[in-house]
């Protein structure tokens, strides 16, 4: 095939069925590492801020990927997950692949500064959800916020009886110097 240096993404020559299933293997493998697969369209977005985009994604152990919707059901379907994917015009994925909430947080605060990126939906405990799914999943507090709320939620009461405990012992020794105030005048 000729080569005229270009990336392949501006190839214009069909894919052969080599490449189909390269891509369908690369996607099986992604799928079996992934904690969550948000999907976006992420068609309108400029090259620039999809660059950042990517970057911050991979920071935090997610990727983003496009790939054809054909070969995303295949894959699907090859890895036994039992969801359809019959979503109108483009679709990009997006993999978290250390926890379900850190990719729909990120895509979520792109998407309140970035009105070109459309969350579509995302797939985890084998369904197909819908963009509201995400956003609720988006706007659940992360693994240290929720520790941290947690063990405040179980210092709470005893900090309260430390509290009162110390409350108790304060007007008792209070009682016993006004006591000794009074006998010894």
């Amino acid at each position: 095939m000729f080569d005229c240096g270009l990336p392949q993404f501006f190839n214009i020559m069909p894919l052969t069925i080599q490449q189909k299933k390269d891509i369908v293997s690369d996607l099986r493998d992604k799928l079996r590492k992934q904690q969550g697969i948000m999907l976006v369209d992420f068609s309108a977005v400029p090259a620039d801020i999809a660059t950042d985009f990517r970057g911050k994604l991979r920071q935090e152990n997610c990727l983003l990927q496009s790939v054809k919707k054909s070969l995303l059901q295949r894959a699907i379907d090859e890895e036994e997950i039992p969801v359809n994917i019959d979503l109108m015009g483009s679709v990009s994925l997006v993999l978290g692949f250390d926890d379900l909430v850190t990719p729909a947080k990120l895509i979520y605060q792109f998407a309140q500064k970035n009105e070109q990126l459309k969350i579509v939906g995302g797939i985890w405990d084998n369904e197909l959800k819908d963009q509201e799914a995400v956003i609720g999943l988006a706007q659940l507090p992360s693994y240290p916020e929720a520790m941290a709320r947690f063990v405040w939620l179980i210092k709470s009461p005893i900090s309260g009886l430390v509290n009162t405990m110390h409350g108790v012992t304060r007007s008792f020794v209070i009682a016993l110097s006004e006591v000794q105030k009074v006998k010894n005048n």
